[in-house]
């Protein structure tokens, strides 16, 4: 026991320890704060650009598709959703075909018309790689809300 404490302390701190000492260093230390320098700004730009082709569908879908002629004639606003599903679906994939050409995955989950509110709200979400793709990715869920309305002129 007490030799292969010496052994163990010598291969530690003594000078033929330092490459064991050097890679274990390396390994738990300096490879997760790389991987972090790479892996957060790769994060905050997905989630930038994921919210940002989220509410220009959300847009897209509210302002693109009011039936008007429902407005004329009963002074109702109404969606049609068929086509706020259509211009957000189109709307988010060419906001989010530059991420995707750089190997991010992004994908336009659903979108909710709430008549009554008078609201759109998309959801969306990614997958990231973490620690060099050697782990499962990080997935993000963002969320946007885009109000439709006519005024009477």
């Amino acid at each position: 026991m007490r030799r292969m404490r010496r052994v163990l302390f010598s291969l530690l701190f003594g000078s033929r320890g330092n490459m064991v000492f050097d890679a274990i260093v390396i390994v738990a230390v300096l490879l997760p704060l790389a991987s972090m320098t790479v892996d957060v700004p790769r994060y905050l730009i997905m989630r930038a650009r994921l919210q940002a082709a989220a509410n220009n569908a959300a847009e897209a879908a509210a302002s693109q598709c009011i039936r008007t002629d429902v407005f004329r004639n009963t002074g109702r606003v109404v969606l049609d959703t068929s086509c706020a599903w259509s211009a957000a679906r189109d709307v988010f994939s060419e906001t989010a075909s530059p991420m995707t050409a750089r190997g991010y995955s992004l994908s336009l989950d659903g979108m909710h018309v709430n008549q009554p509110n008078h609201s759109v709200d998309v959801n969306a979400s990614g997958t990231t790689m973490v620690f060099f793709g050697t782990f499962p990715g990080k997935r993000i869920h963002v969320r946007a809300r885009s109000r439709f309305r006519m005024t009477k002129r």
